[in-house]
C-alpha cells in the first residue's frame, strides 16, 4: 500500500472523528435548549405553586380571623394550618428546589461540555492539515516516481538504457 493511501486513510478517520464530534455537539446543544426549557417550565410551576400558597395562607388567616368563636372553624383552620405551613408545603418546595438544581448542574455540565468538544474539533482540524501536507508532499514524490520510471521504460525501449 502506497504511503499516500495510509495517509489517506488517516485523513479520513479525522474526518469521521471530526464529524462524530460535530454531531455531538448540536446534541449538546439541543440537549441543552431542552434543559434551559424545562429550567424556565419548573420555575412558572414553583412560582404558580408559591401563588397559591399565599392565596391558601390568606385565605387561612380570613377563616381564623372570622371564626375566632366558632371552633369547628379554629379546628379546620388549625389542621389547615399545619397542612399548608407545615411538611407537605415544605416537601414540595424542597422538590421544587432540588429539581431546579438538579436541572442547573445538567446545563453547567453541558455548556463545559461544548468547549471541549470544539477545543478537541481544533485539534483534529491542526492534524488533518499536517496529514493533508503529508498527502500533497507524499503524492508529488510518487508522481516524480512514476515520471522516472516512465523515463526508464522509455529509455528502454529505445534501446538507451
Amino acid at each position: 500500500m502506497p504511503y499516500s493511501e495510509r495517509i489517506k486513510g488517516d485523513i479520513s478517520r479525522i474526518d469521521d472523528q471530526r464529524a462524530s464530534l460535530t454531531g455531538e455537539i448540536a446534541s449538546t446543544k439541543k440537549r441543552l435548549t431542552q434543559l434551559r426549557a424545562a429550567l424556565e417550565h419548573v420555575h412558572r410551576k414553583q412560582n404558580h405553586f408559591e401563588d397559591e400558597q399565599a392565596n391558601r395562607r390568606a385565605a387561612l388567616r380570613n377563616l381564623q380571623w372570622s371564626g375566632l368563636q366558632n371552633r369547628s372553624a379554629q379546628r379546620y383552620a388549625e389542621m389547615m394550618g399545619n397542612m399548608i405551613l407545615g411538611g407537605a408545603y415544605t416537601n414540595v418546595n424542597d422538590t421544587f428546589n432540588e429539581c431546579i438544581r438538579l436541572i442547573k448542574n445538567q446545563i453547567e455540565e453541558a455548556e463545559l461540555q461544548i468547549p471541549d468538544l470544539e477545543r478537541i474539533i481544533g485539534n483534529l482540524d491542526t492534524e488533518r492539515a499536517a496529514y493533508q501536507q503529508d498527502l500533497n508532499h507524499a503524492l508529488a514524490c510518487e508522481q516524480e516516481d512514476k515520471q522516472r520510471e516512465n523515463l526508464r521504460m522509455e529509455a528502454r525501449r529505445r534501446g538507451e538504457w
